[in-house]
């Protein structure tokens, strides 16, 4: 599965940003073709003493999970993705992206998932 995940951190008014990320942001991504869910993760902080670079303040892990890989490229080049890029362009000093390409390990079945391959384990 692929997905872009947004990590965010340093934010002034979080549960301002929450509110703005799930009314504004979410519905809009999820109309867009190849969008598959999102997911919005509220981080807090366990050990903020013992957090390596500068990890203590990160506050949000978003995700946004695709059909595809070239469907993450066909959501950029839209004009509503065009418009949510300039939207959130305005967290950009709050925000680190990326892409990536999940893969699940499930406990009950020892089953680890890969778009290409399945495979079982015996315990």
């Amino acid at each position: 599965m692929f997905k872009t995940i947004g990590i965010y951190k340093g934010l002034e008014d979080v549960e301002k940003f929450q509110r703005f990320y799930v009314q504004e942001v979410m519905p809009r991504m999820l109309d867009l073709p190849g969008v598959q869910q999102m997911r919005i993760t509220a981080l807090t902080n366990t050990n903020p003493e013992d957090q390596p670079f500068d990890m203590g303040d990160v506050q949000f892990i978003i995700e946004t999970f695709y059909d595809s890989p070239e469907s993450v490229k066909q959501v950029t080049m839209t004009p509503e993705g065009q418009e949510l890029i300039k939207i959130l362009g305005t967290y950009r000093k709050n925000m680190a992206a990326f892409v990536g390409k999940e893969h699940t390990i499930t406990a009950r079945a020892r089953v680890y998932s890969s778009p290409k391959q399945s495979t079982t384990q015996s315990k």
